[in-house]
């Protein structure tokens, strides 16, 4: 079973260039705050398979993560695990 841990030293490795807030998720249904946020700051809501996540989000900066369902969500613990701070 792969870990994030790969992305977590790769992040290390790297210098995020993203400057952009990053925020991938499946639907603005549950997350109307965003229909507020400028999309020049948010990323699509097209799947992309988990390598291609991991690798978009370590090159960040900062992650966005705004309630959906709940107050906390697997977006939180993604972020934490690689290394990429949020802003809630």
């Amino acid at each position: 079973m792969k870990t994030l841990e790969q992305y977590y030293q790769k992040r290390i490795l790297s210098k995020p260039s993203g400057s952009k807030l990053y925020f991938k998720g499946t639907s603005l249904e549950d997350r109307k705050i965003l229909s507020y946020i400028n999309n020049e700051i948010i990323t699509s809501f097209n799947p992309i398979n988990p390598n291609q996540y991991f690798n978009e989000i370590i090159n960040h900066k900062i992650a966005l993560s705004v309630d959906g369902r709940g107050e906390f969500c697997y977006r939180d613990i993604e972020c934490f695990a690689v290394g990429v701070p949020i802003l809630r």
